[in-house]
C-alpha cells in the first residue's frame, strides 16, 4: 500500500496508517525519537555553529568599536544618541558660548574674525542647535515656559562697534540669537586707556536700538568700568549647565564657554556637545 505523503505545515504530522499494529502511544514515541535524532544531526549542529560565531564576531566589533570611539561621535549624528537632550522634562543642559571681538586680526584668544564666526553659527544651526535669550531662559525657569530643542546662549562682551558692523548681520543671517553685554563707561567710546584690548571703538545707543529691534540681539549690562575685566570667564572646557523648571539655585554657577579665533566649526561642535 502506498504512503501516504507528509502535509505540507509548519508542524510535525503523523498519520496512522489503517493497516498499522502500531498503537497511539507508540507512534508518539516513534516522532519523539525522530526529533531527537535531528536534534542531534551533525547538519543541524553545524548551523548553531554559524550563528554562534556570527554573534561572537558582532560583539567582538561592538566592543572594540566602543573601546576606541565615542559613542557620541558615532551615534549623534543619527538621533540615536542626542548630545543636548535634557535628563527630564523639568531640566536641560544650555552651553553658554563667550565672544569678544570680531575682525580678522586682534589679540590672541578674544579676537575672532567674521568669515569663522559665520561658518561657526552655519555649523551650529545645521547641527540643529538654537540660541536663545536670558528671556527665555527666565521664563522656562520660573514660568514654566518651553524651550527649543538643543538651546544655547551665545554671549558678546565689550559692546565693541565689530559687534555691529560684522557680528551682527551673521546672527540675522542665520537666526541666532545673542546677547550684548555693554561697560556702560564706554558706550560709544572711540577708544579707551584701560588697556589694549579696550582700546577699540564702542558701538553706542543709536546702533543699540537698531540691533535689538532686530529680535537677534539682547543688550544687557556688563559692569560699569574695566575694572571688572579681569574676572571675566576665560574657561577652555566647563561644567554642565543644568538649569530646572522651578529651581532658581540651578541659575547660580552657570559658566560661559570661551571662543577663540582658532577653533573651528568642527571643534566649537564638539566643545558644545562635551560641555554637556
Amino acid at each position: 500500500m502506498p504512503s501516504k505523503k507528509r502535509p505540507k505545515n509548519t508542524e510535525t504530522h503523523v498519520e496512522k496508517d489503517p493497516g498499522s499494529t502500531l498503537t497511539d502511544e507508540e507512534i508518539s514515541a516513534s516522532v519523539v525519537a525522530r526529533l531527537a535524532e535531528l536534534e542531534k544531526s551533525p547538519n543541524n549542529n553545524h548551523s548553531h555553529q554559524i550563528i554562534i560565531a556570527c554573534v561572537m564576531t558582532l560583539v567582538v566589533v561592538l566592543l572594540a568599536v566602543f573601546a576606541f570611539a565615542d559613542p557620541l561621535d558615532i551615534f549623534g549624528d543619527f538621533g540615536i544618541l542626542t548630545t543636548n537632550a535634557p535628563p527630564d522634562d523639568d531640566s536641560v543642559h544650555i552651553p553658554i558660548l563667550l565672544y569678544r571681538h570680531f575682525a580678522d586680526e586682534g589679540l590672541v584668544g578674544t579676537t575672532i574674525s567674521g568669515e569663522l564666526f559665520g561658518r561657526q553659527l552655519r555649523a551650529l544651526r545645521d547641527a540643529g542647535y538654537n540660541a536663545i535669550s536670558f528671556q527665555q531662559l527666565r521664563d522656562f525657569v520660573f514660568d514654566g515656559g518651553a524651550l527649543p530643542e538643543r538651546p544655547i546662549i551665545i554671549t558678546i562682551d565689550g559692546a565693541y562697534m565689530s559687534v555691529y558692523e560684522t557680528a551682527f548681520p551673521l546672527l540675522e543671517q542665520y537666526e541666532m540669537k545673542a546677547t550684548v553685554f555693554m561697560i556702560g563707561a564706554t558706550d560709544g567710546m572711540d577708544a579707551s586707556d584701560d588697556s589694549q584690548h579696550l582700546a577699540l571703538p564702542r558701538f553706542g545707543g543709536v546702533e543699540a536700538v537698531g540691533m535689538e529691534a532686530s529680535g537677534f540681539i539682547f543688550i544687557e549690562s556688563h559692569f560699569h568700568s574695566a575694572a571688572g575685566a579681569d574676572n571675566m570667564e576665560t574657561e577652555e572646557t566647563q561644567a554642565p549647565n543644568i538649569v530646572t523648571r522651578g529651581d532658581a539655585d540651578s541659575l547660580a554657577g552657570m559658566r560661559r564657554l570661551s571662543i577663540s579665533g582658532d577653533v573651528s566649526p568642527e571643534a566649537l561642535l564638539d566643545m558644545v556637545r562635551r560641555s554637556h
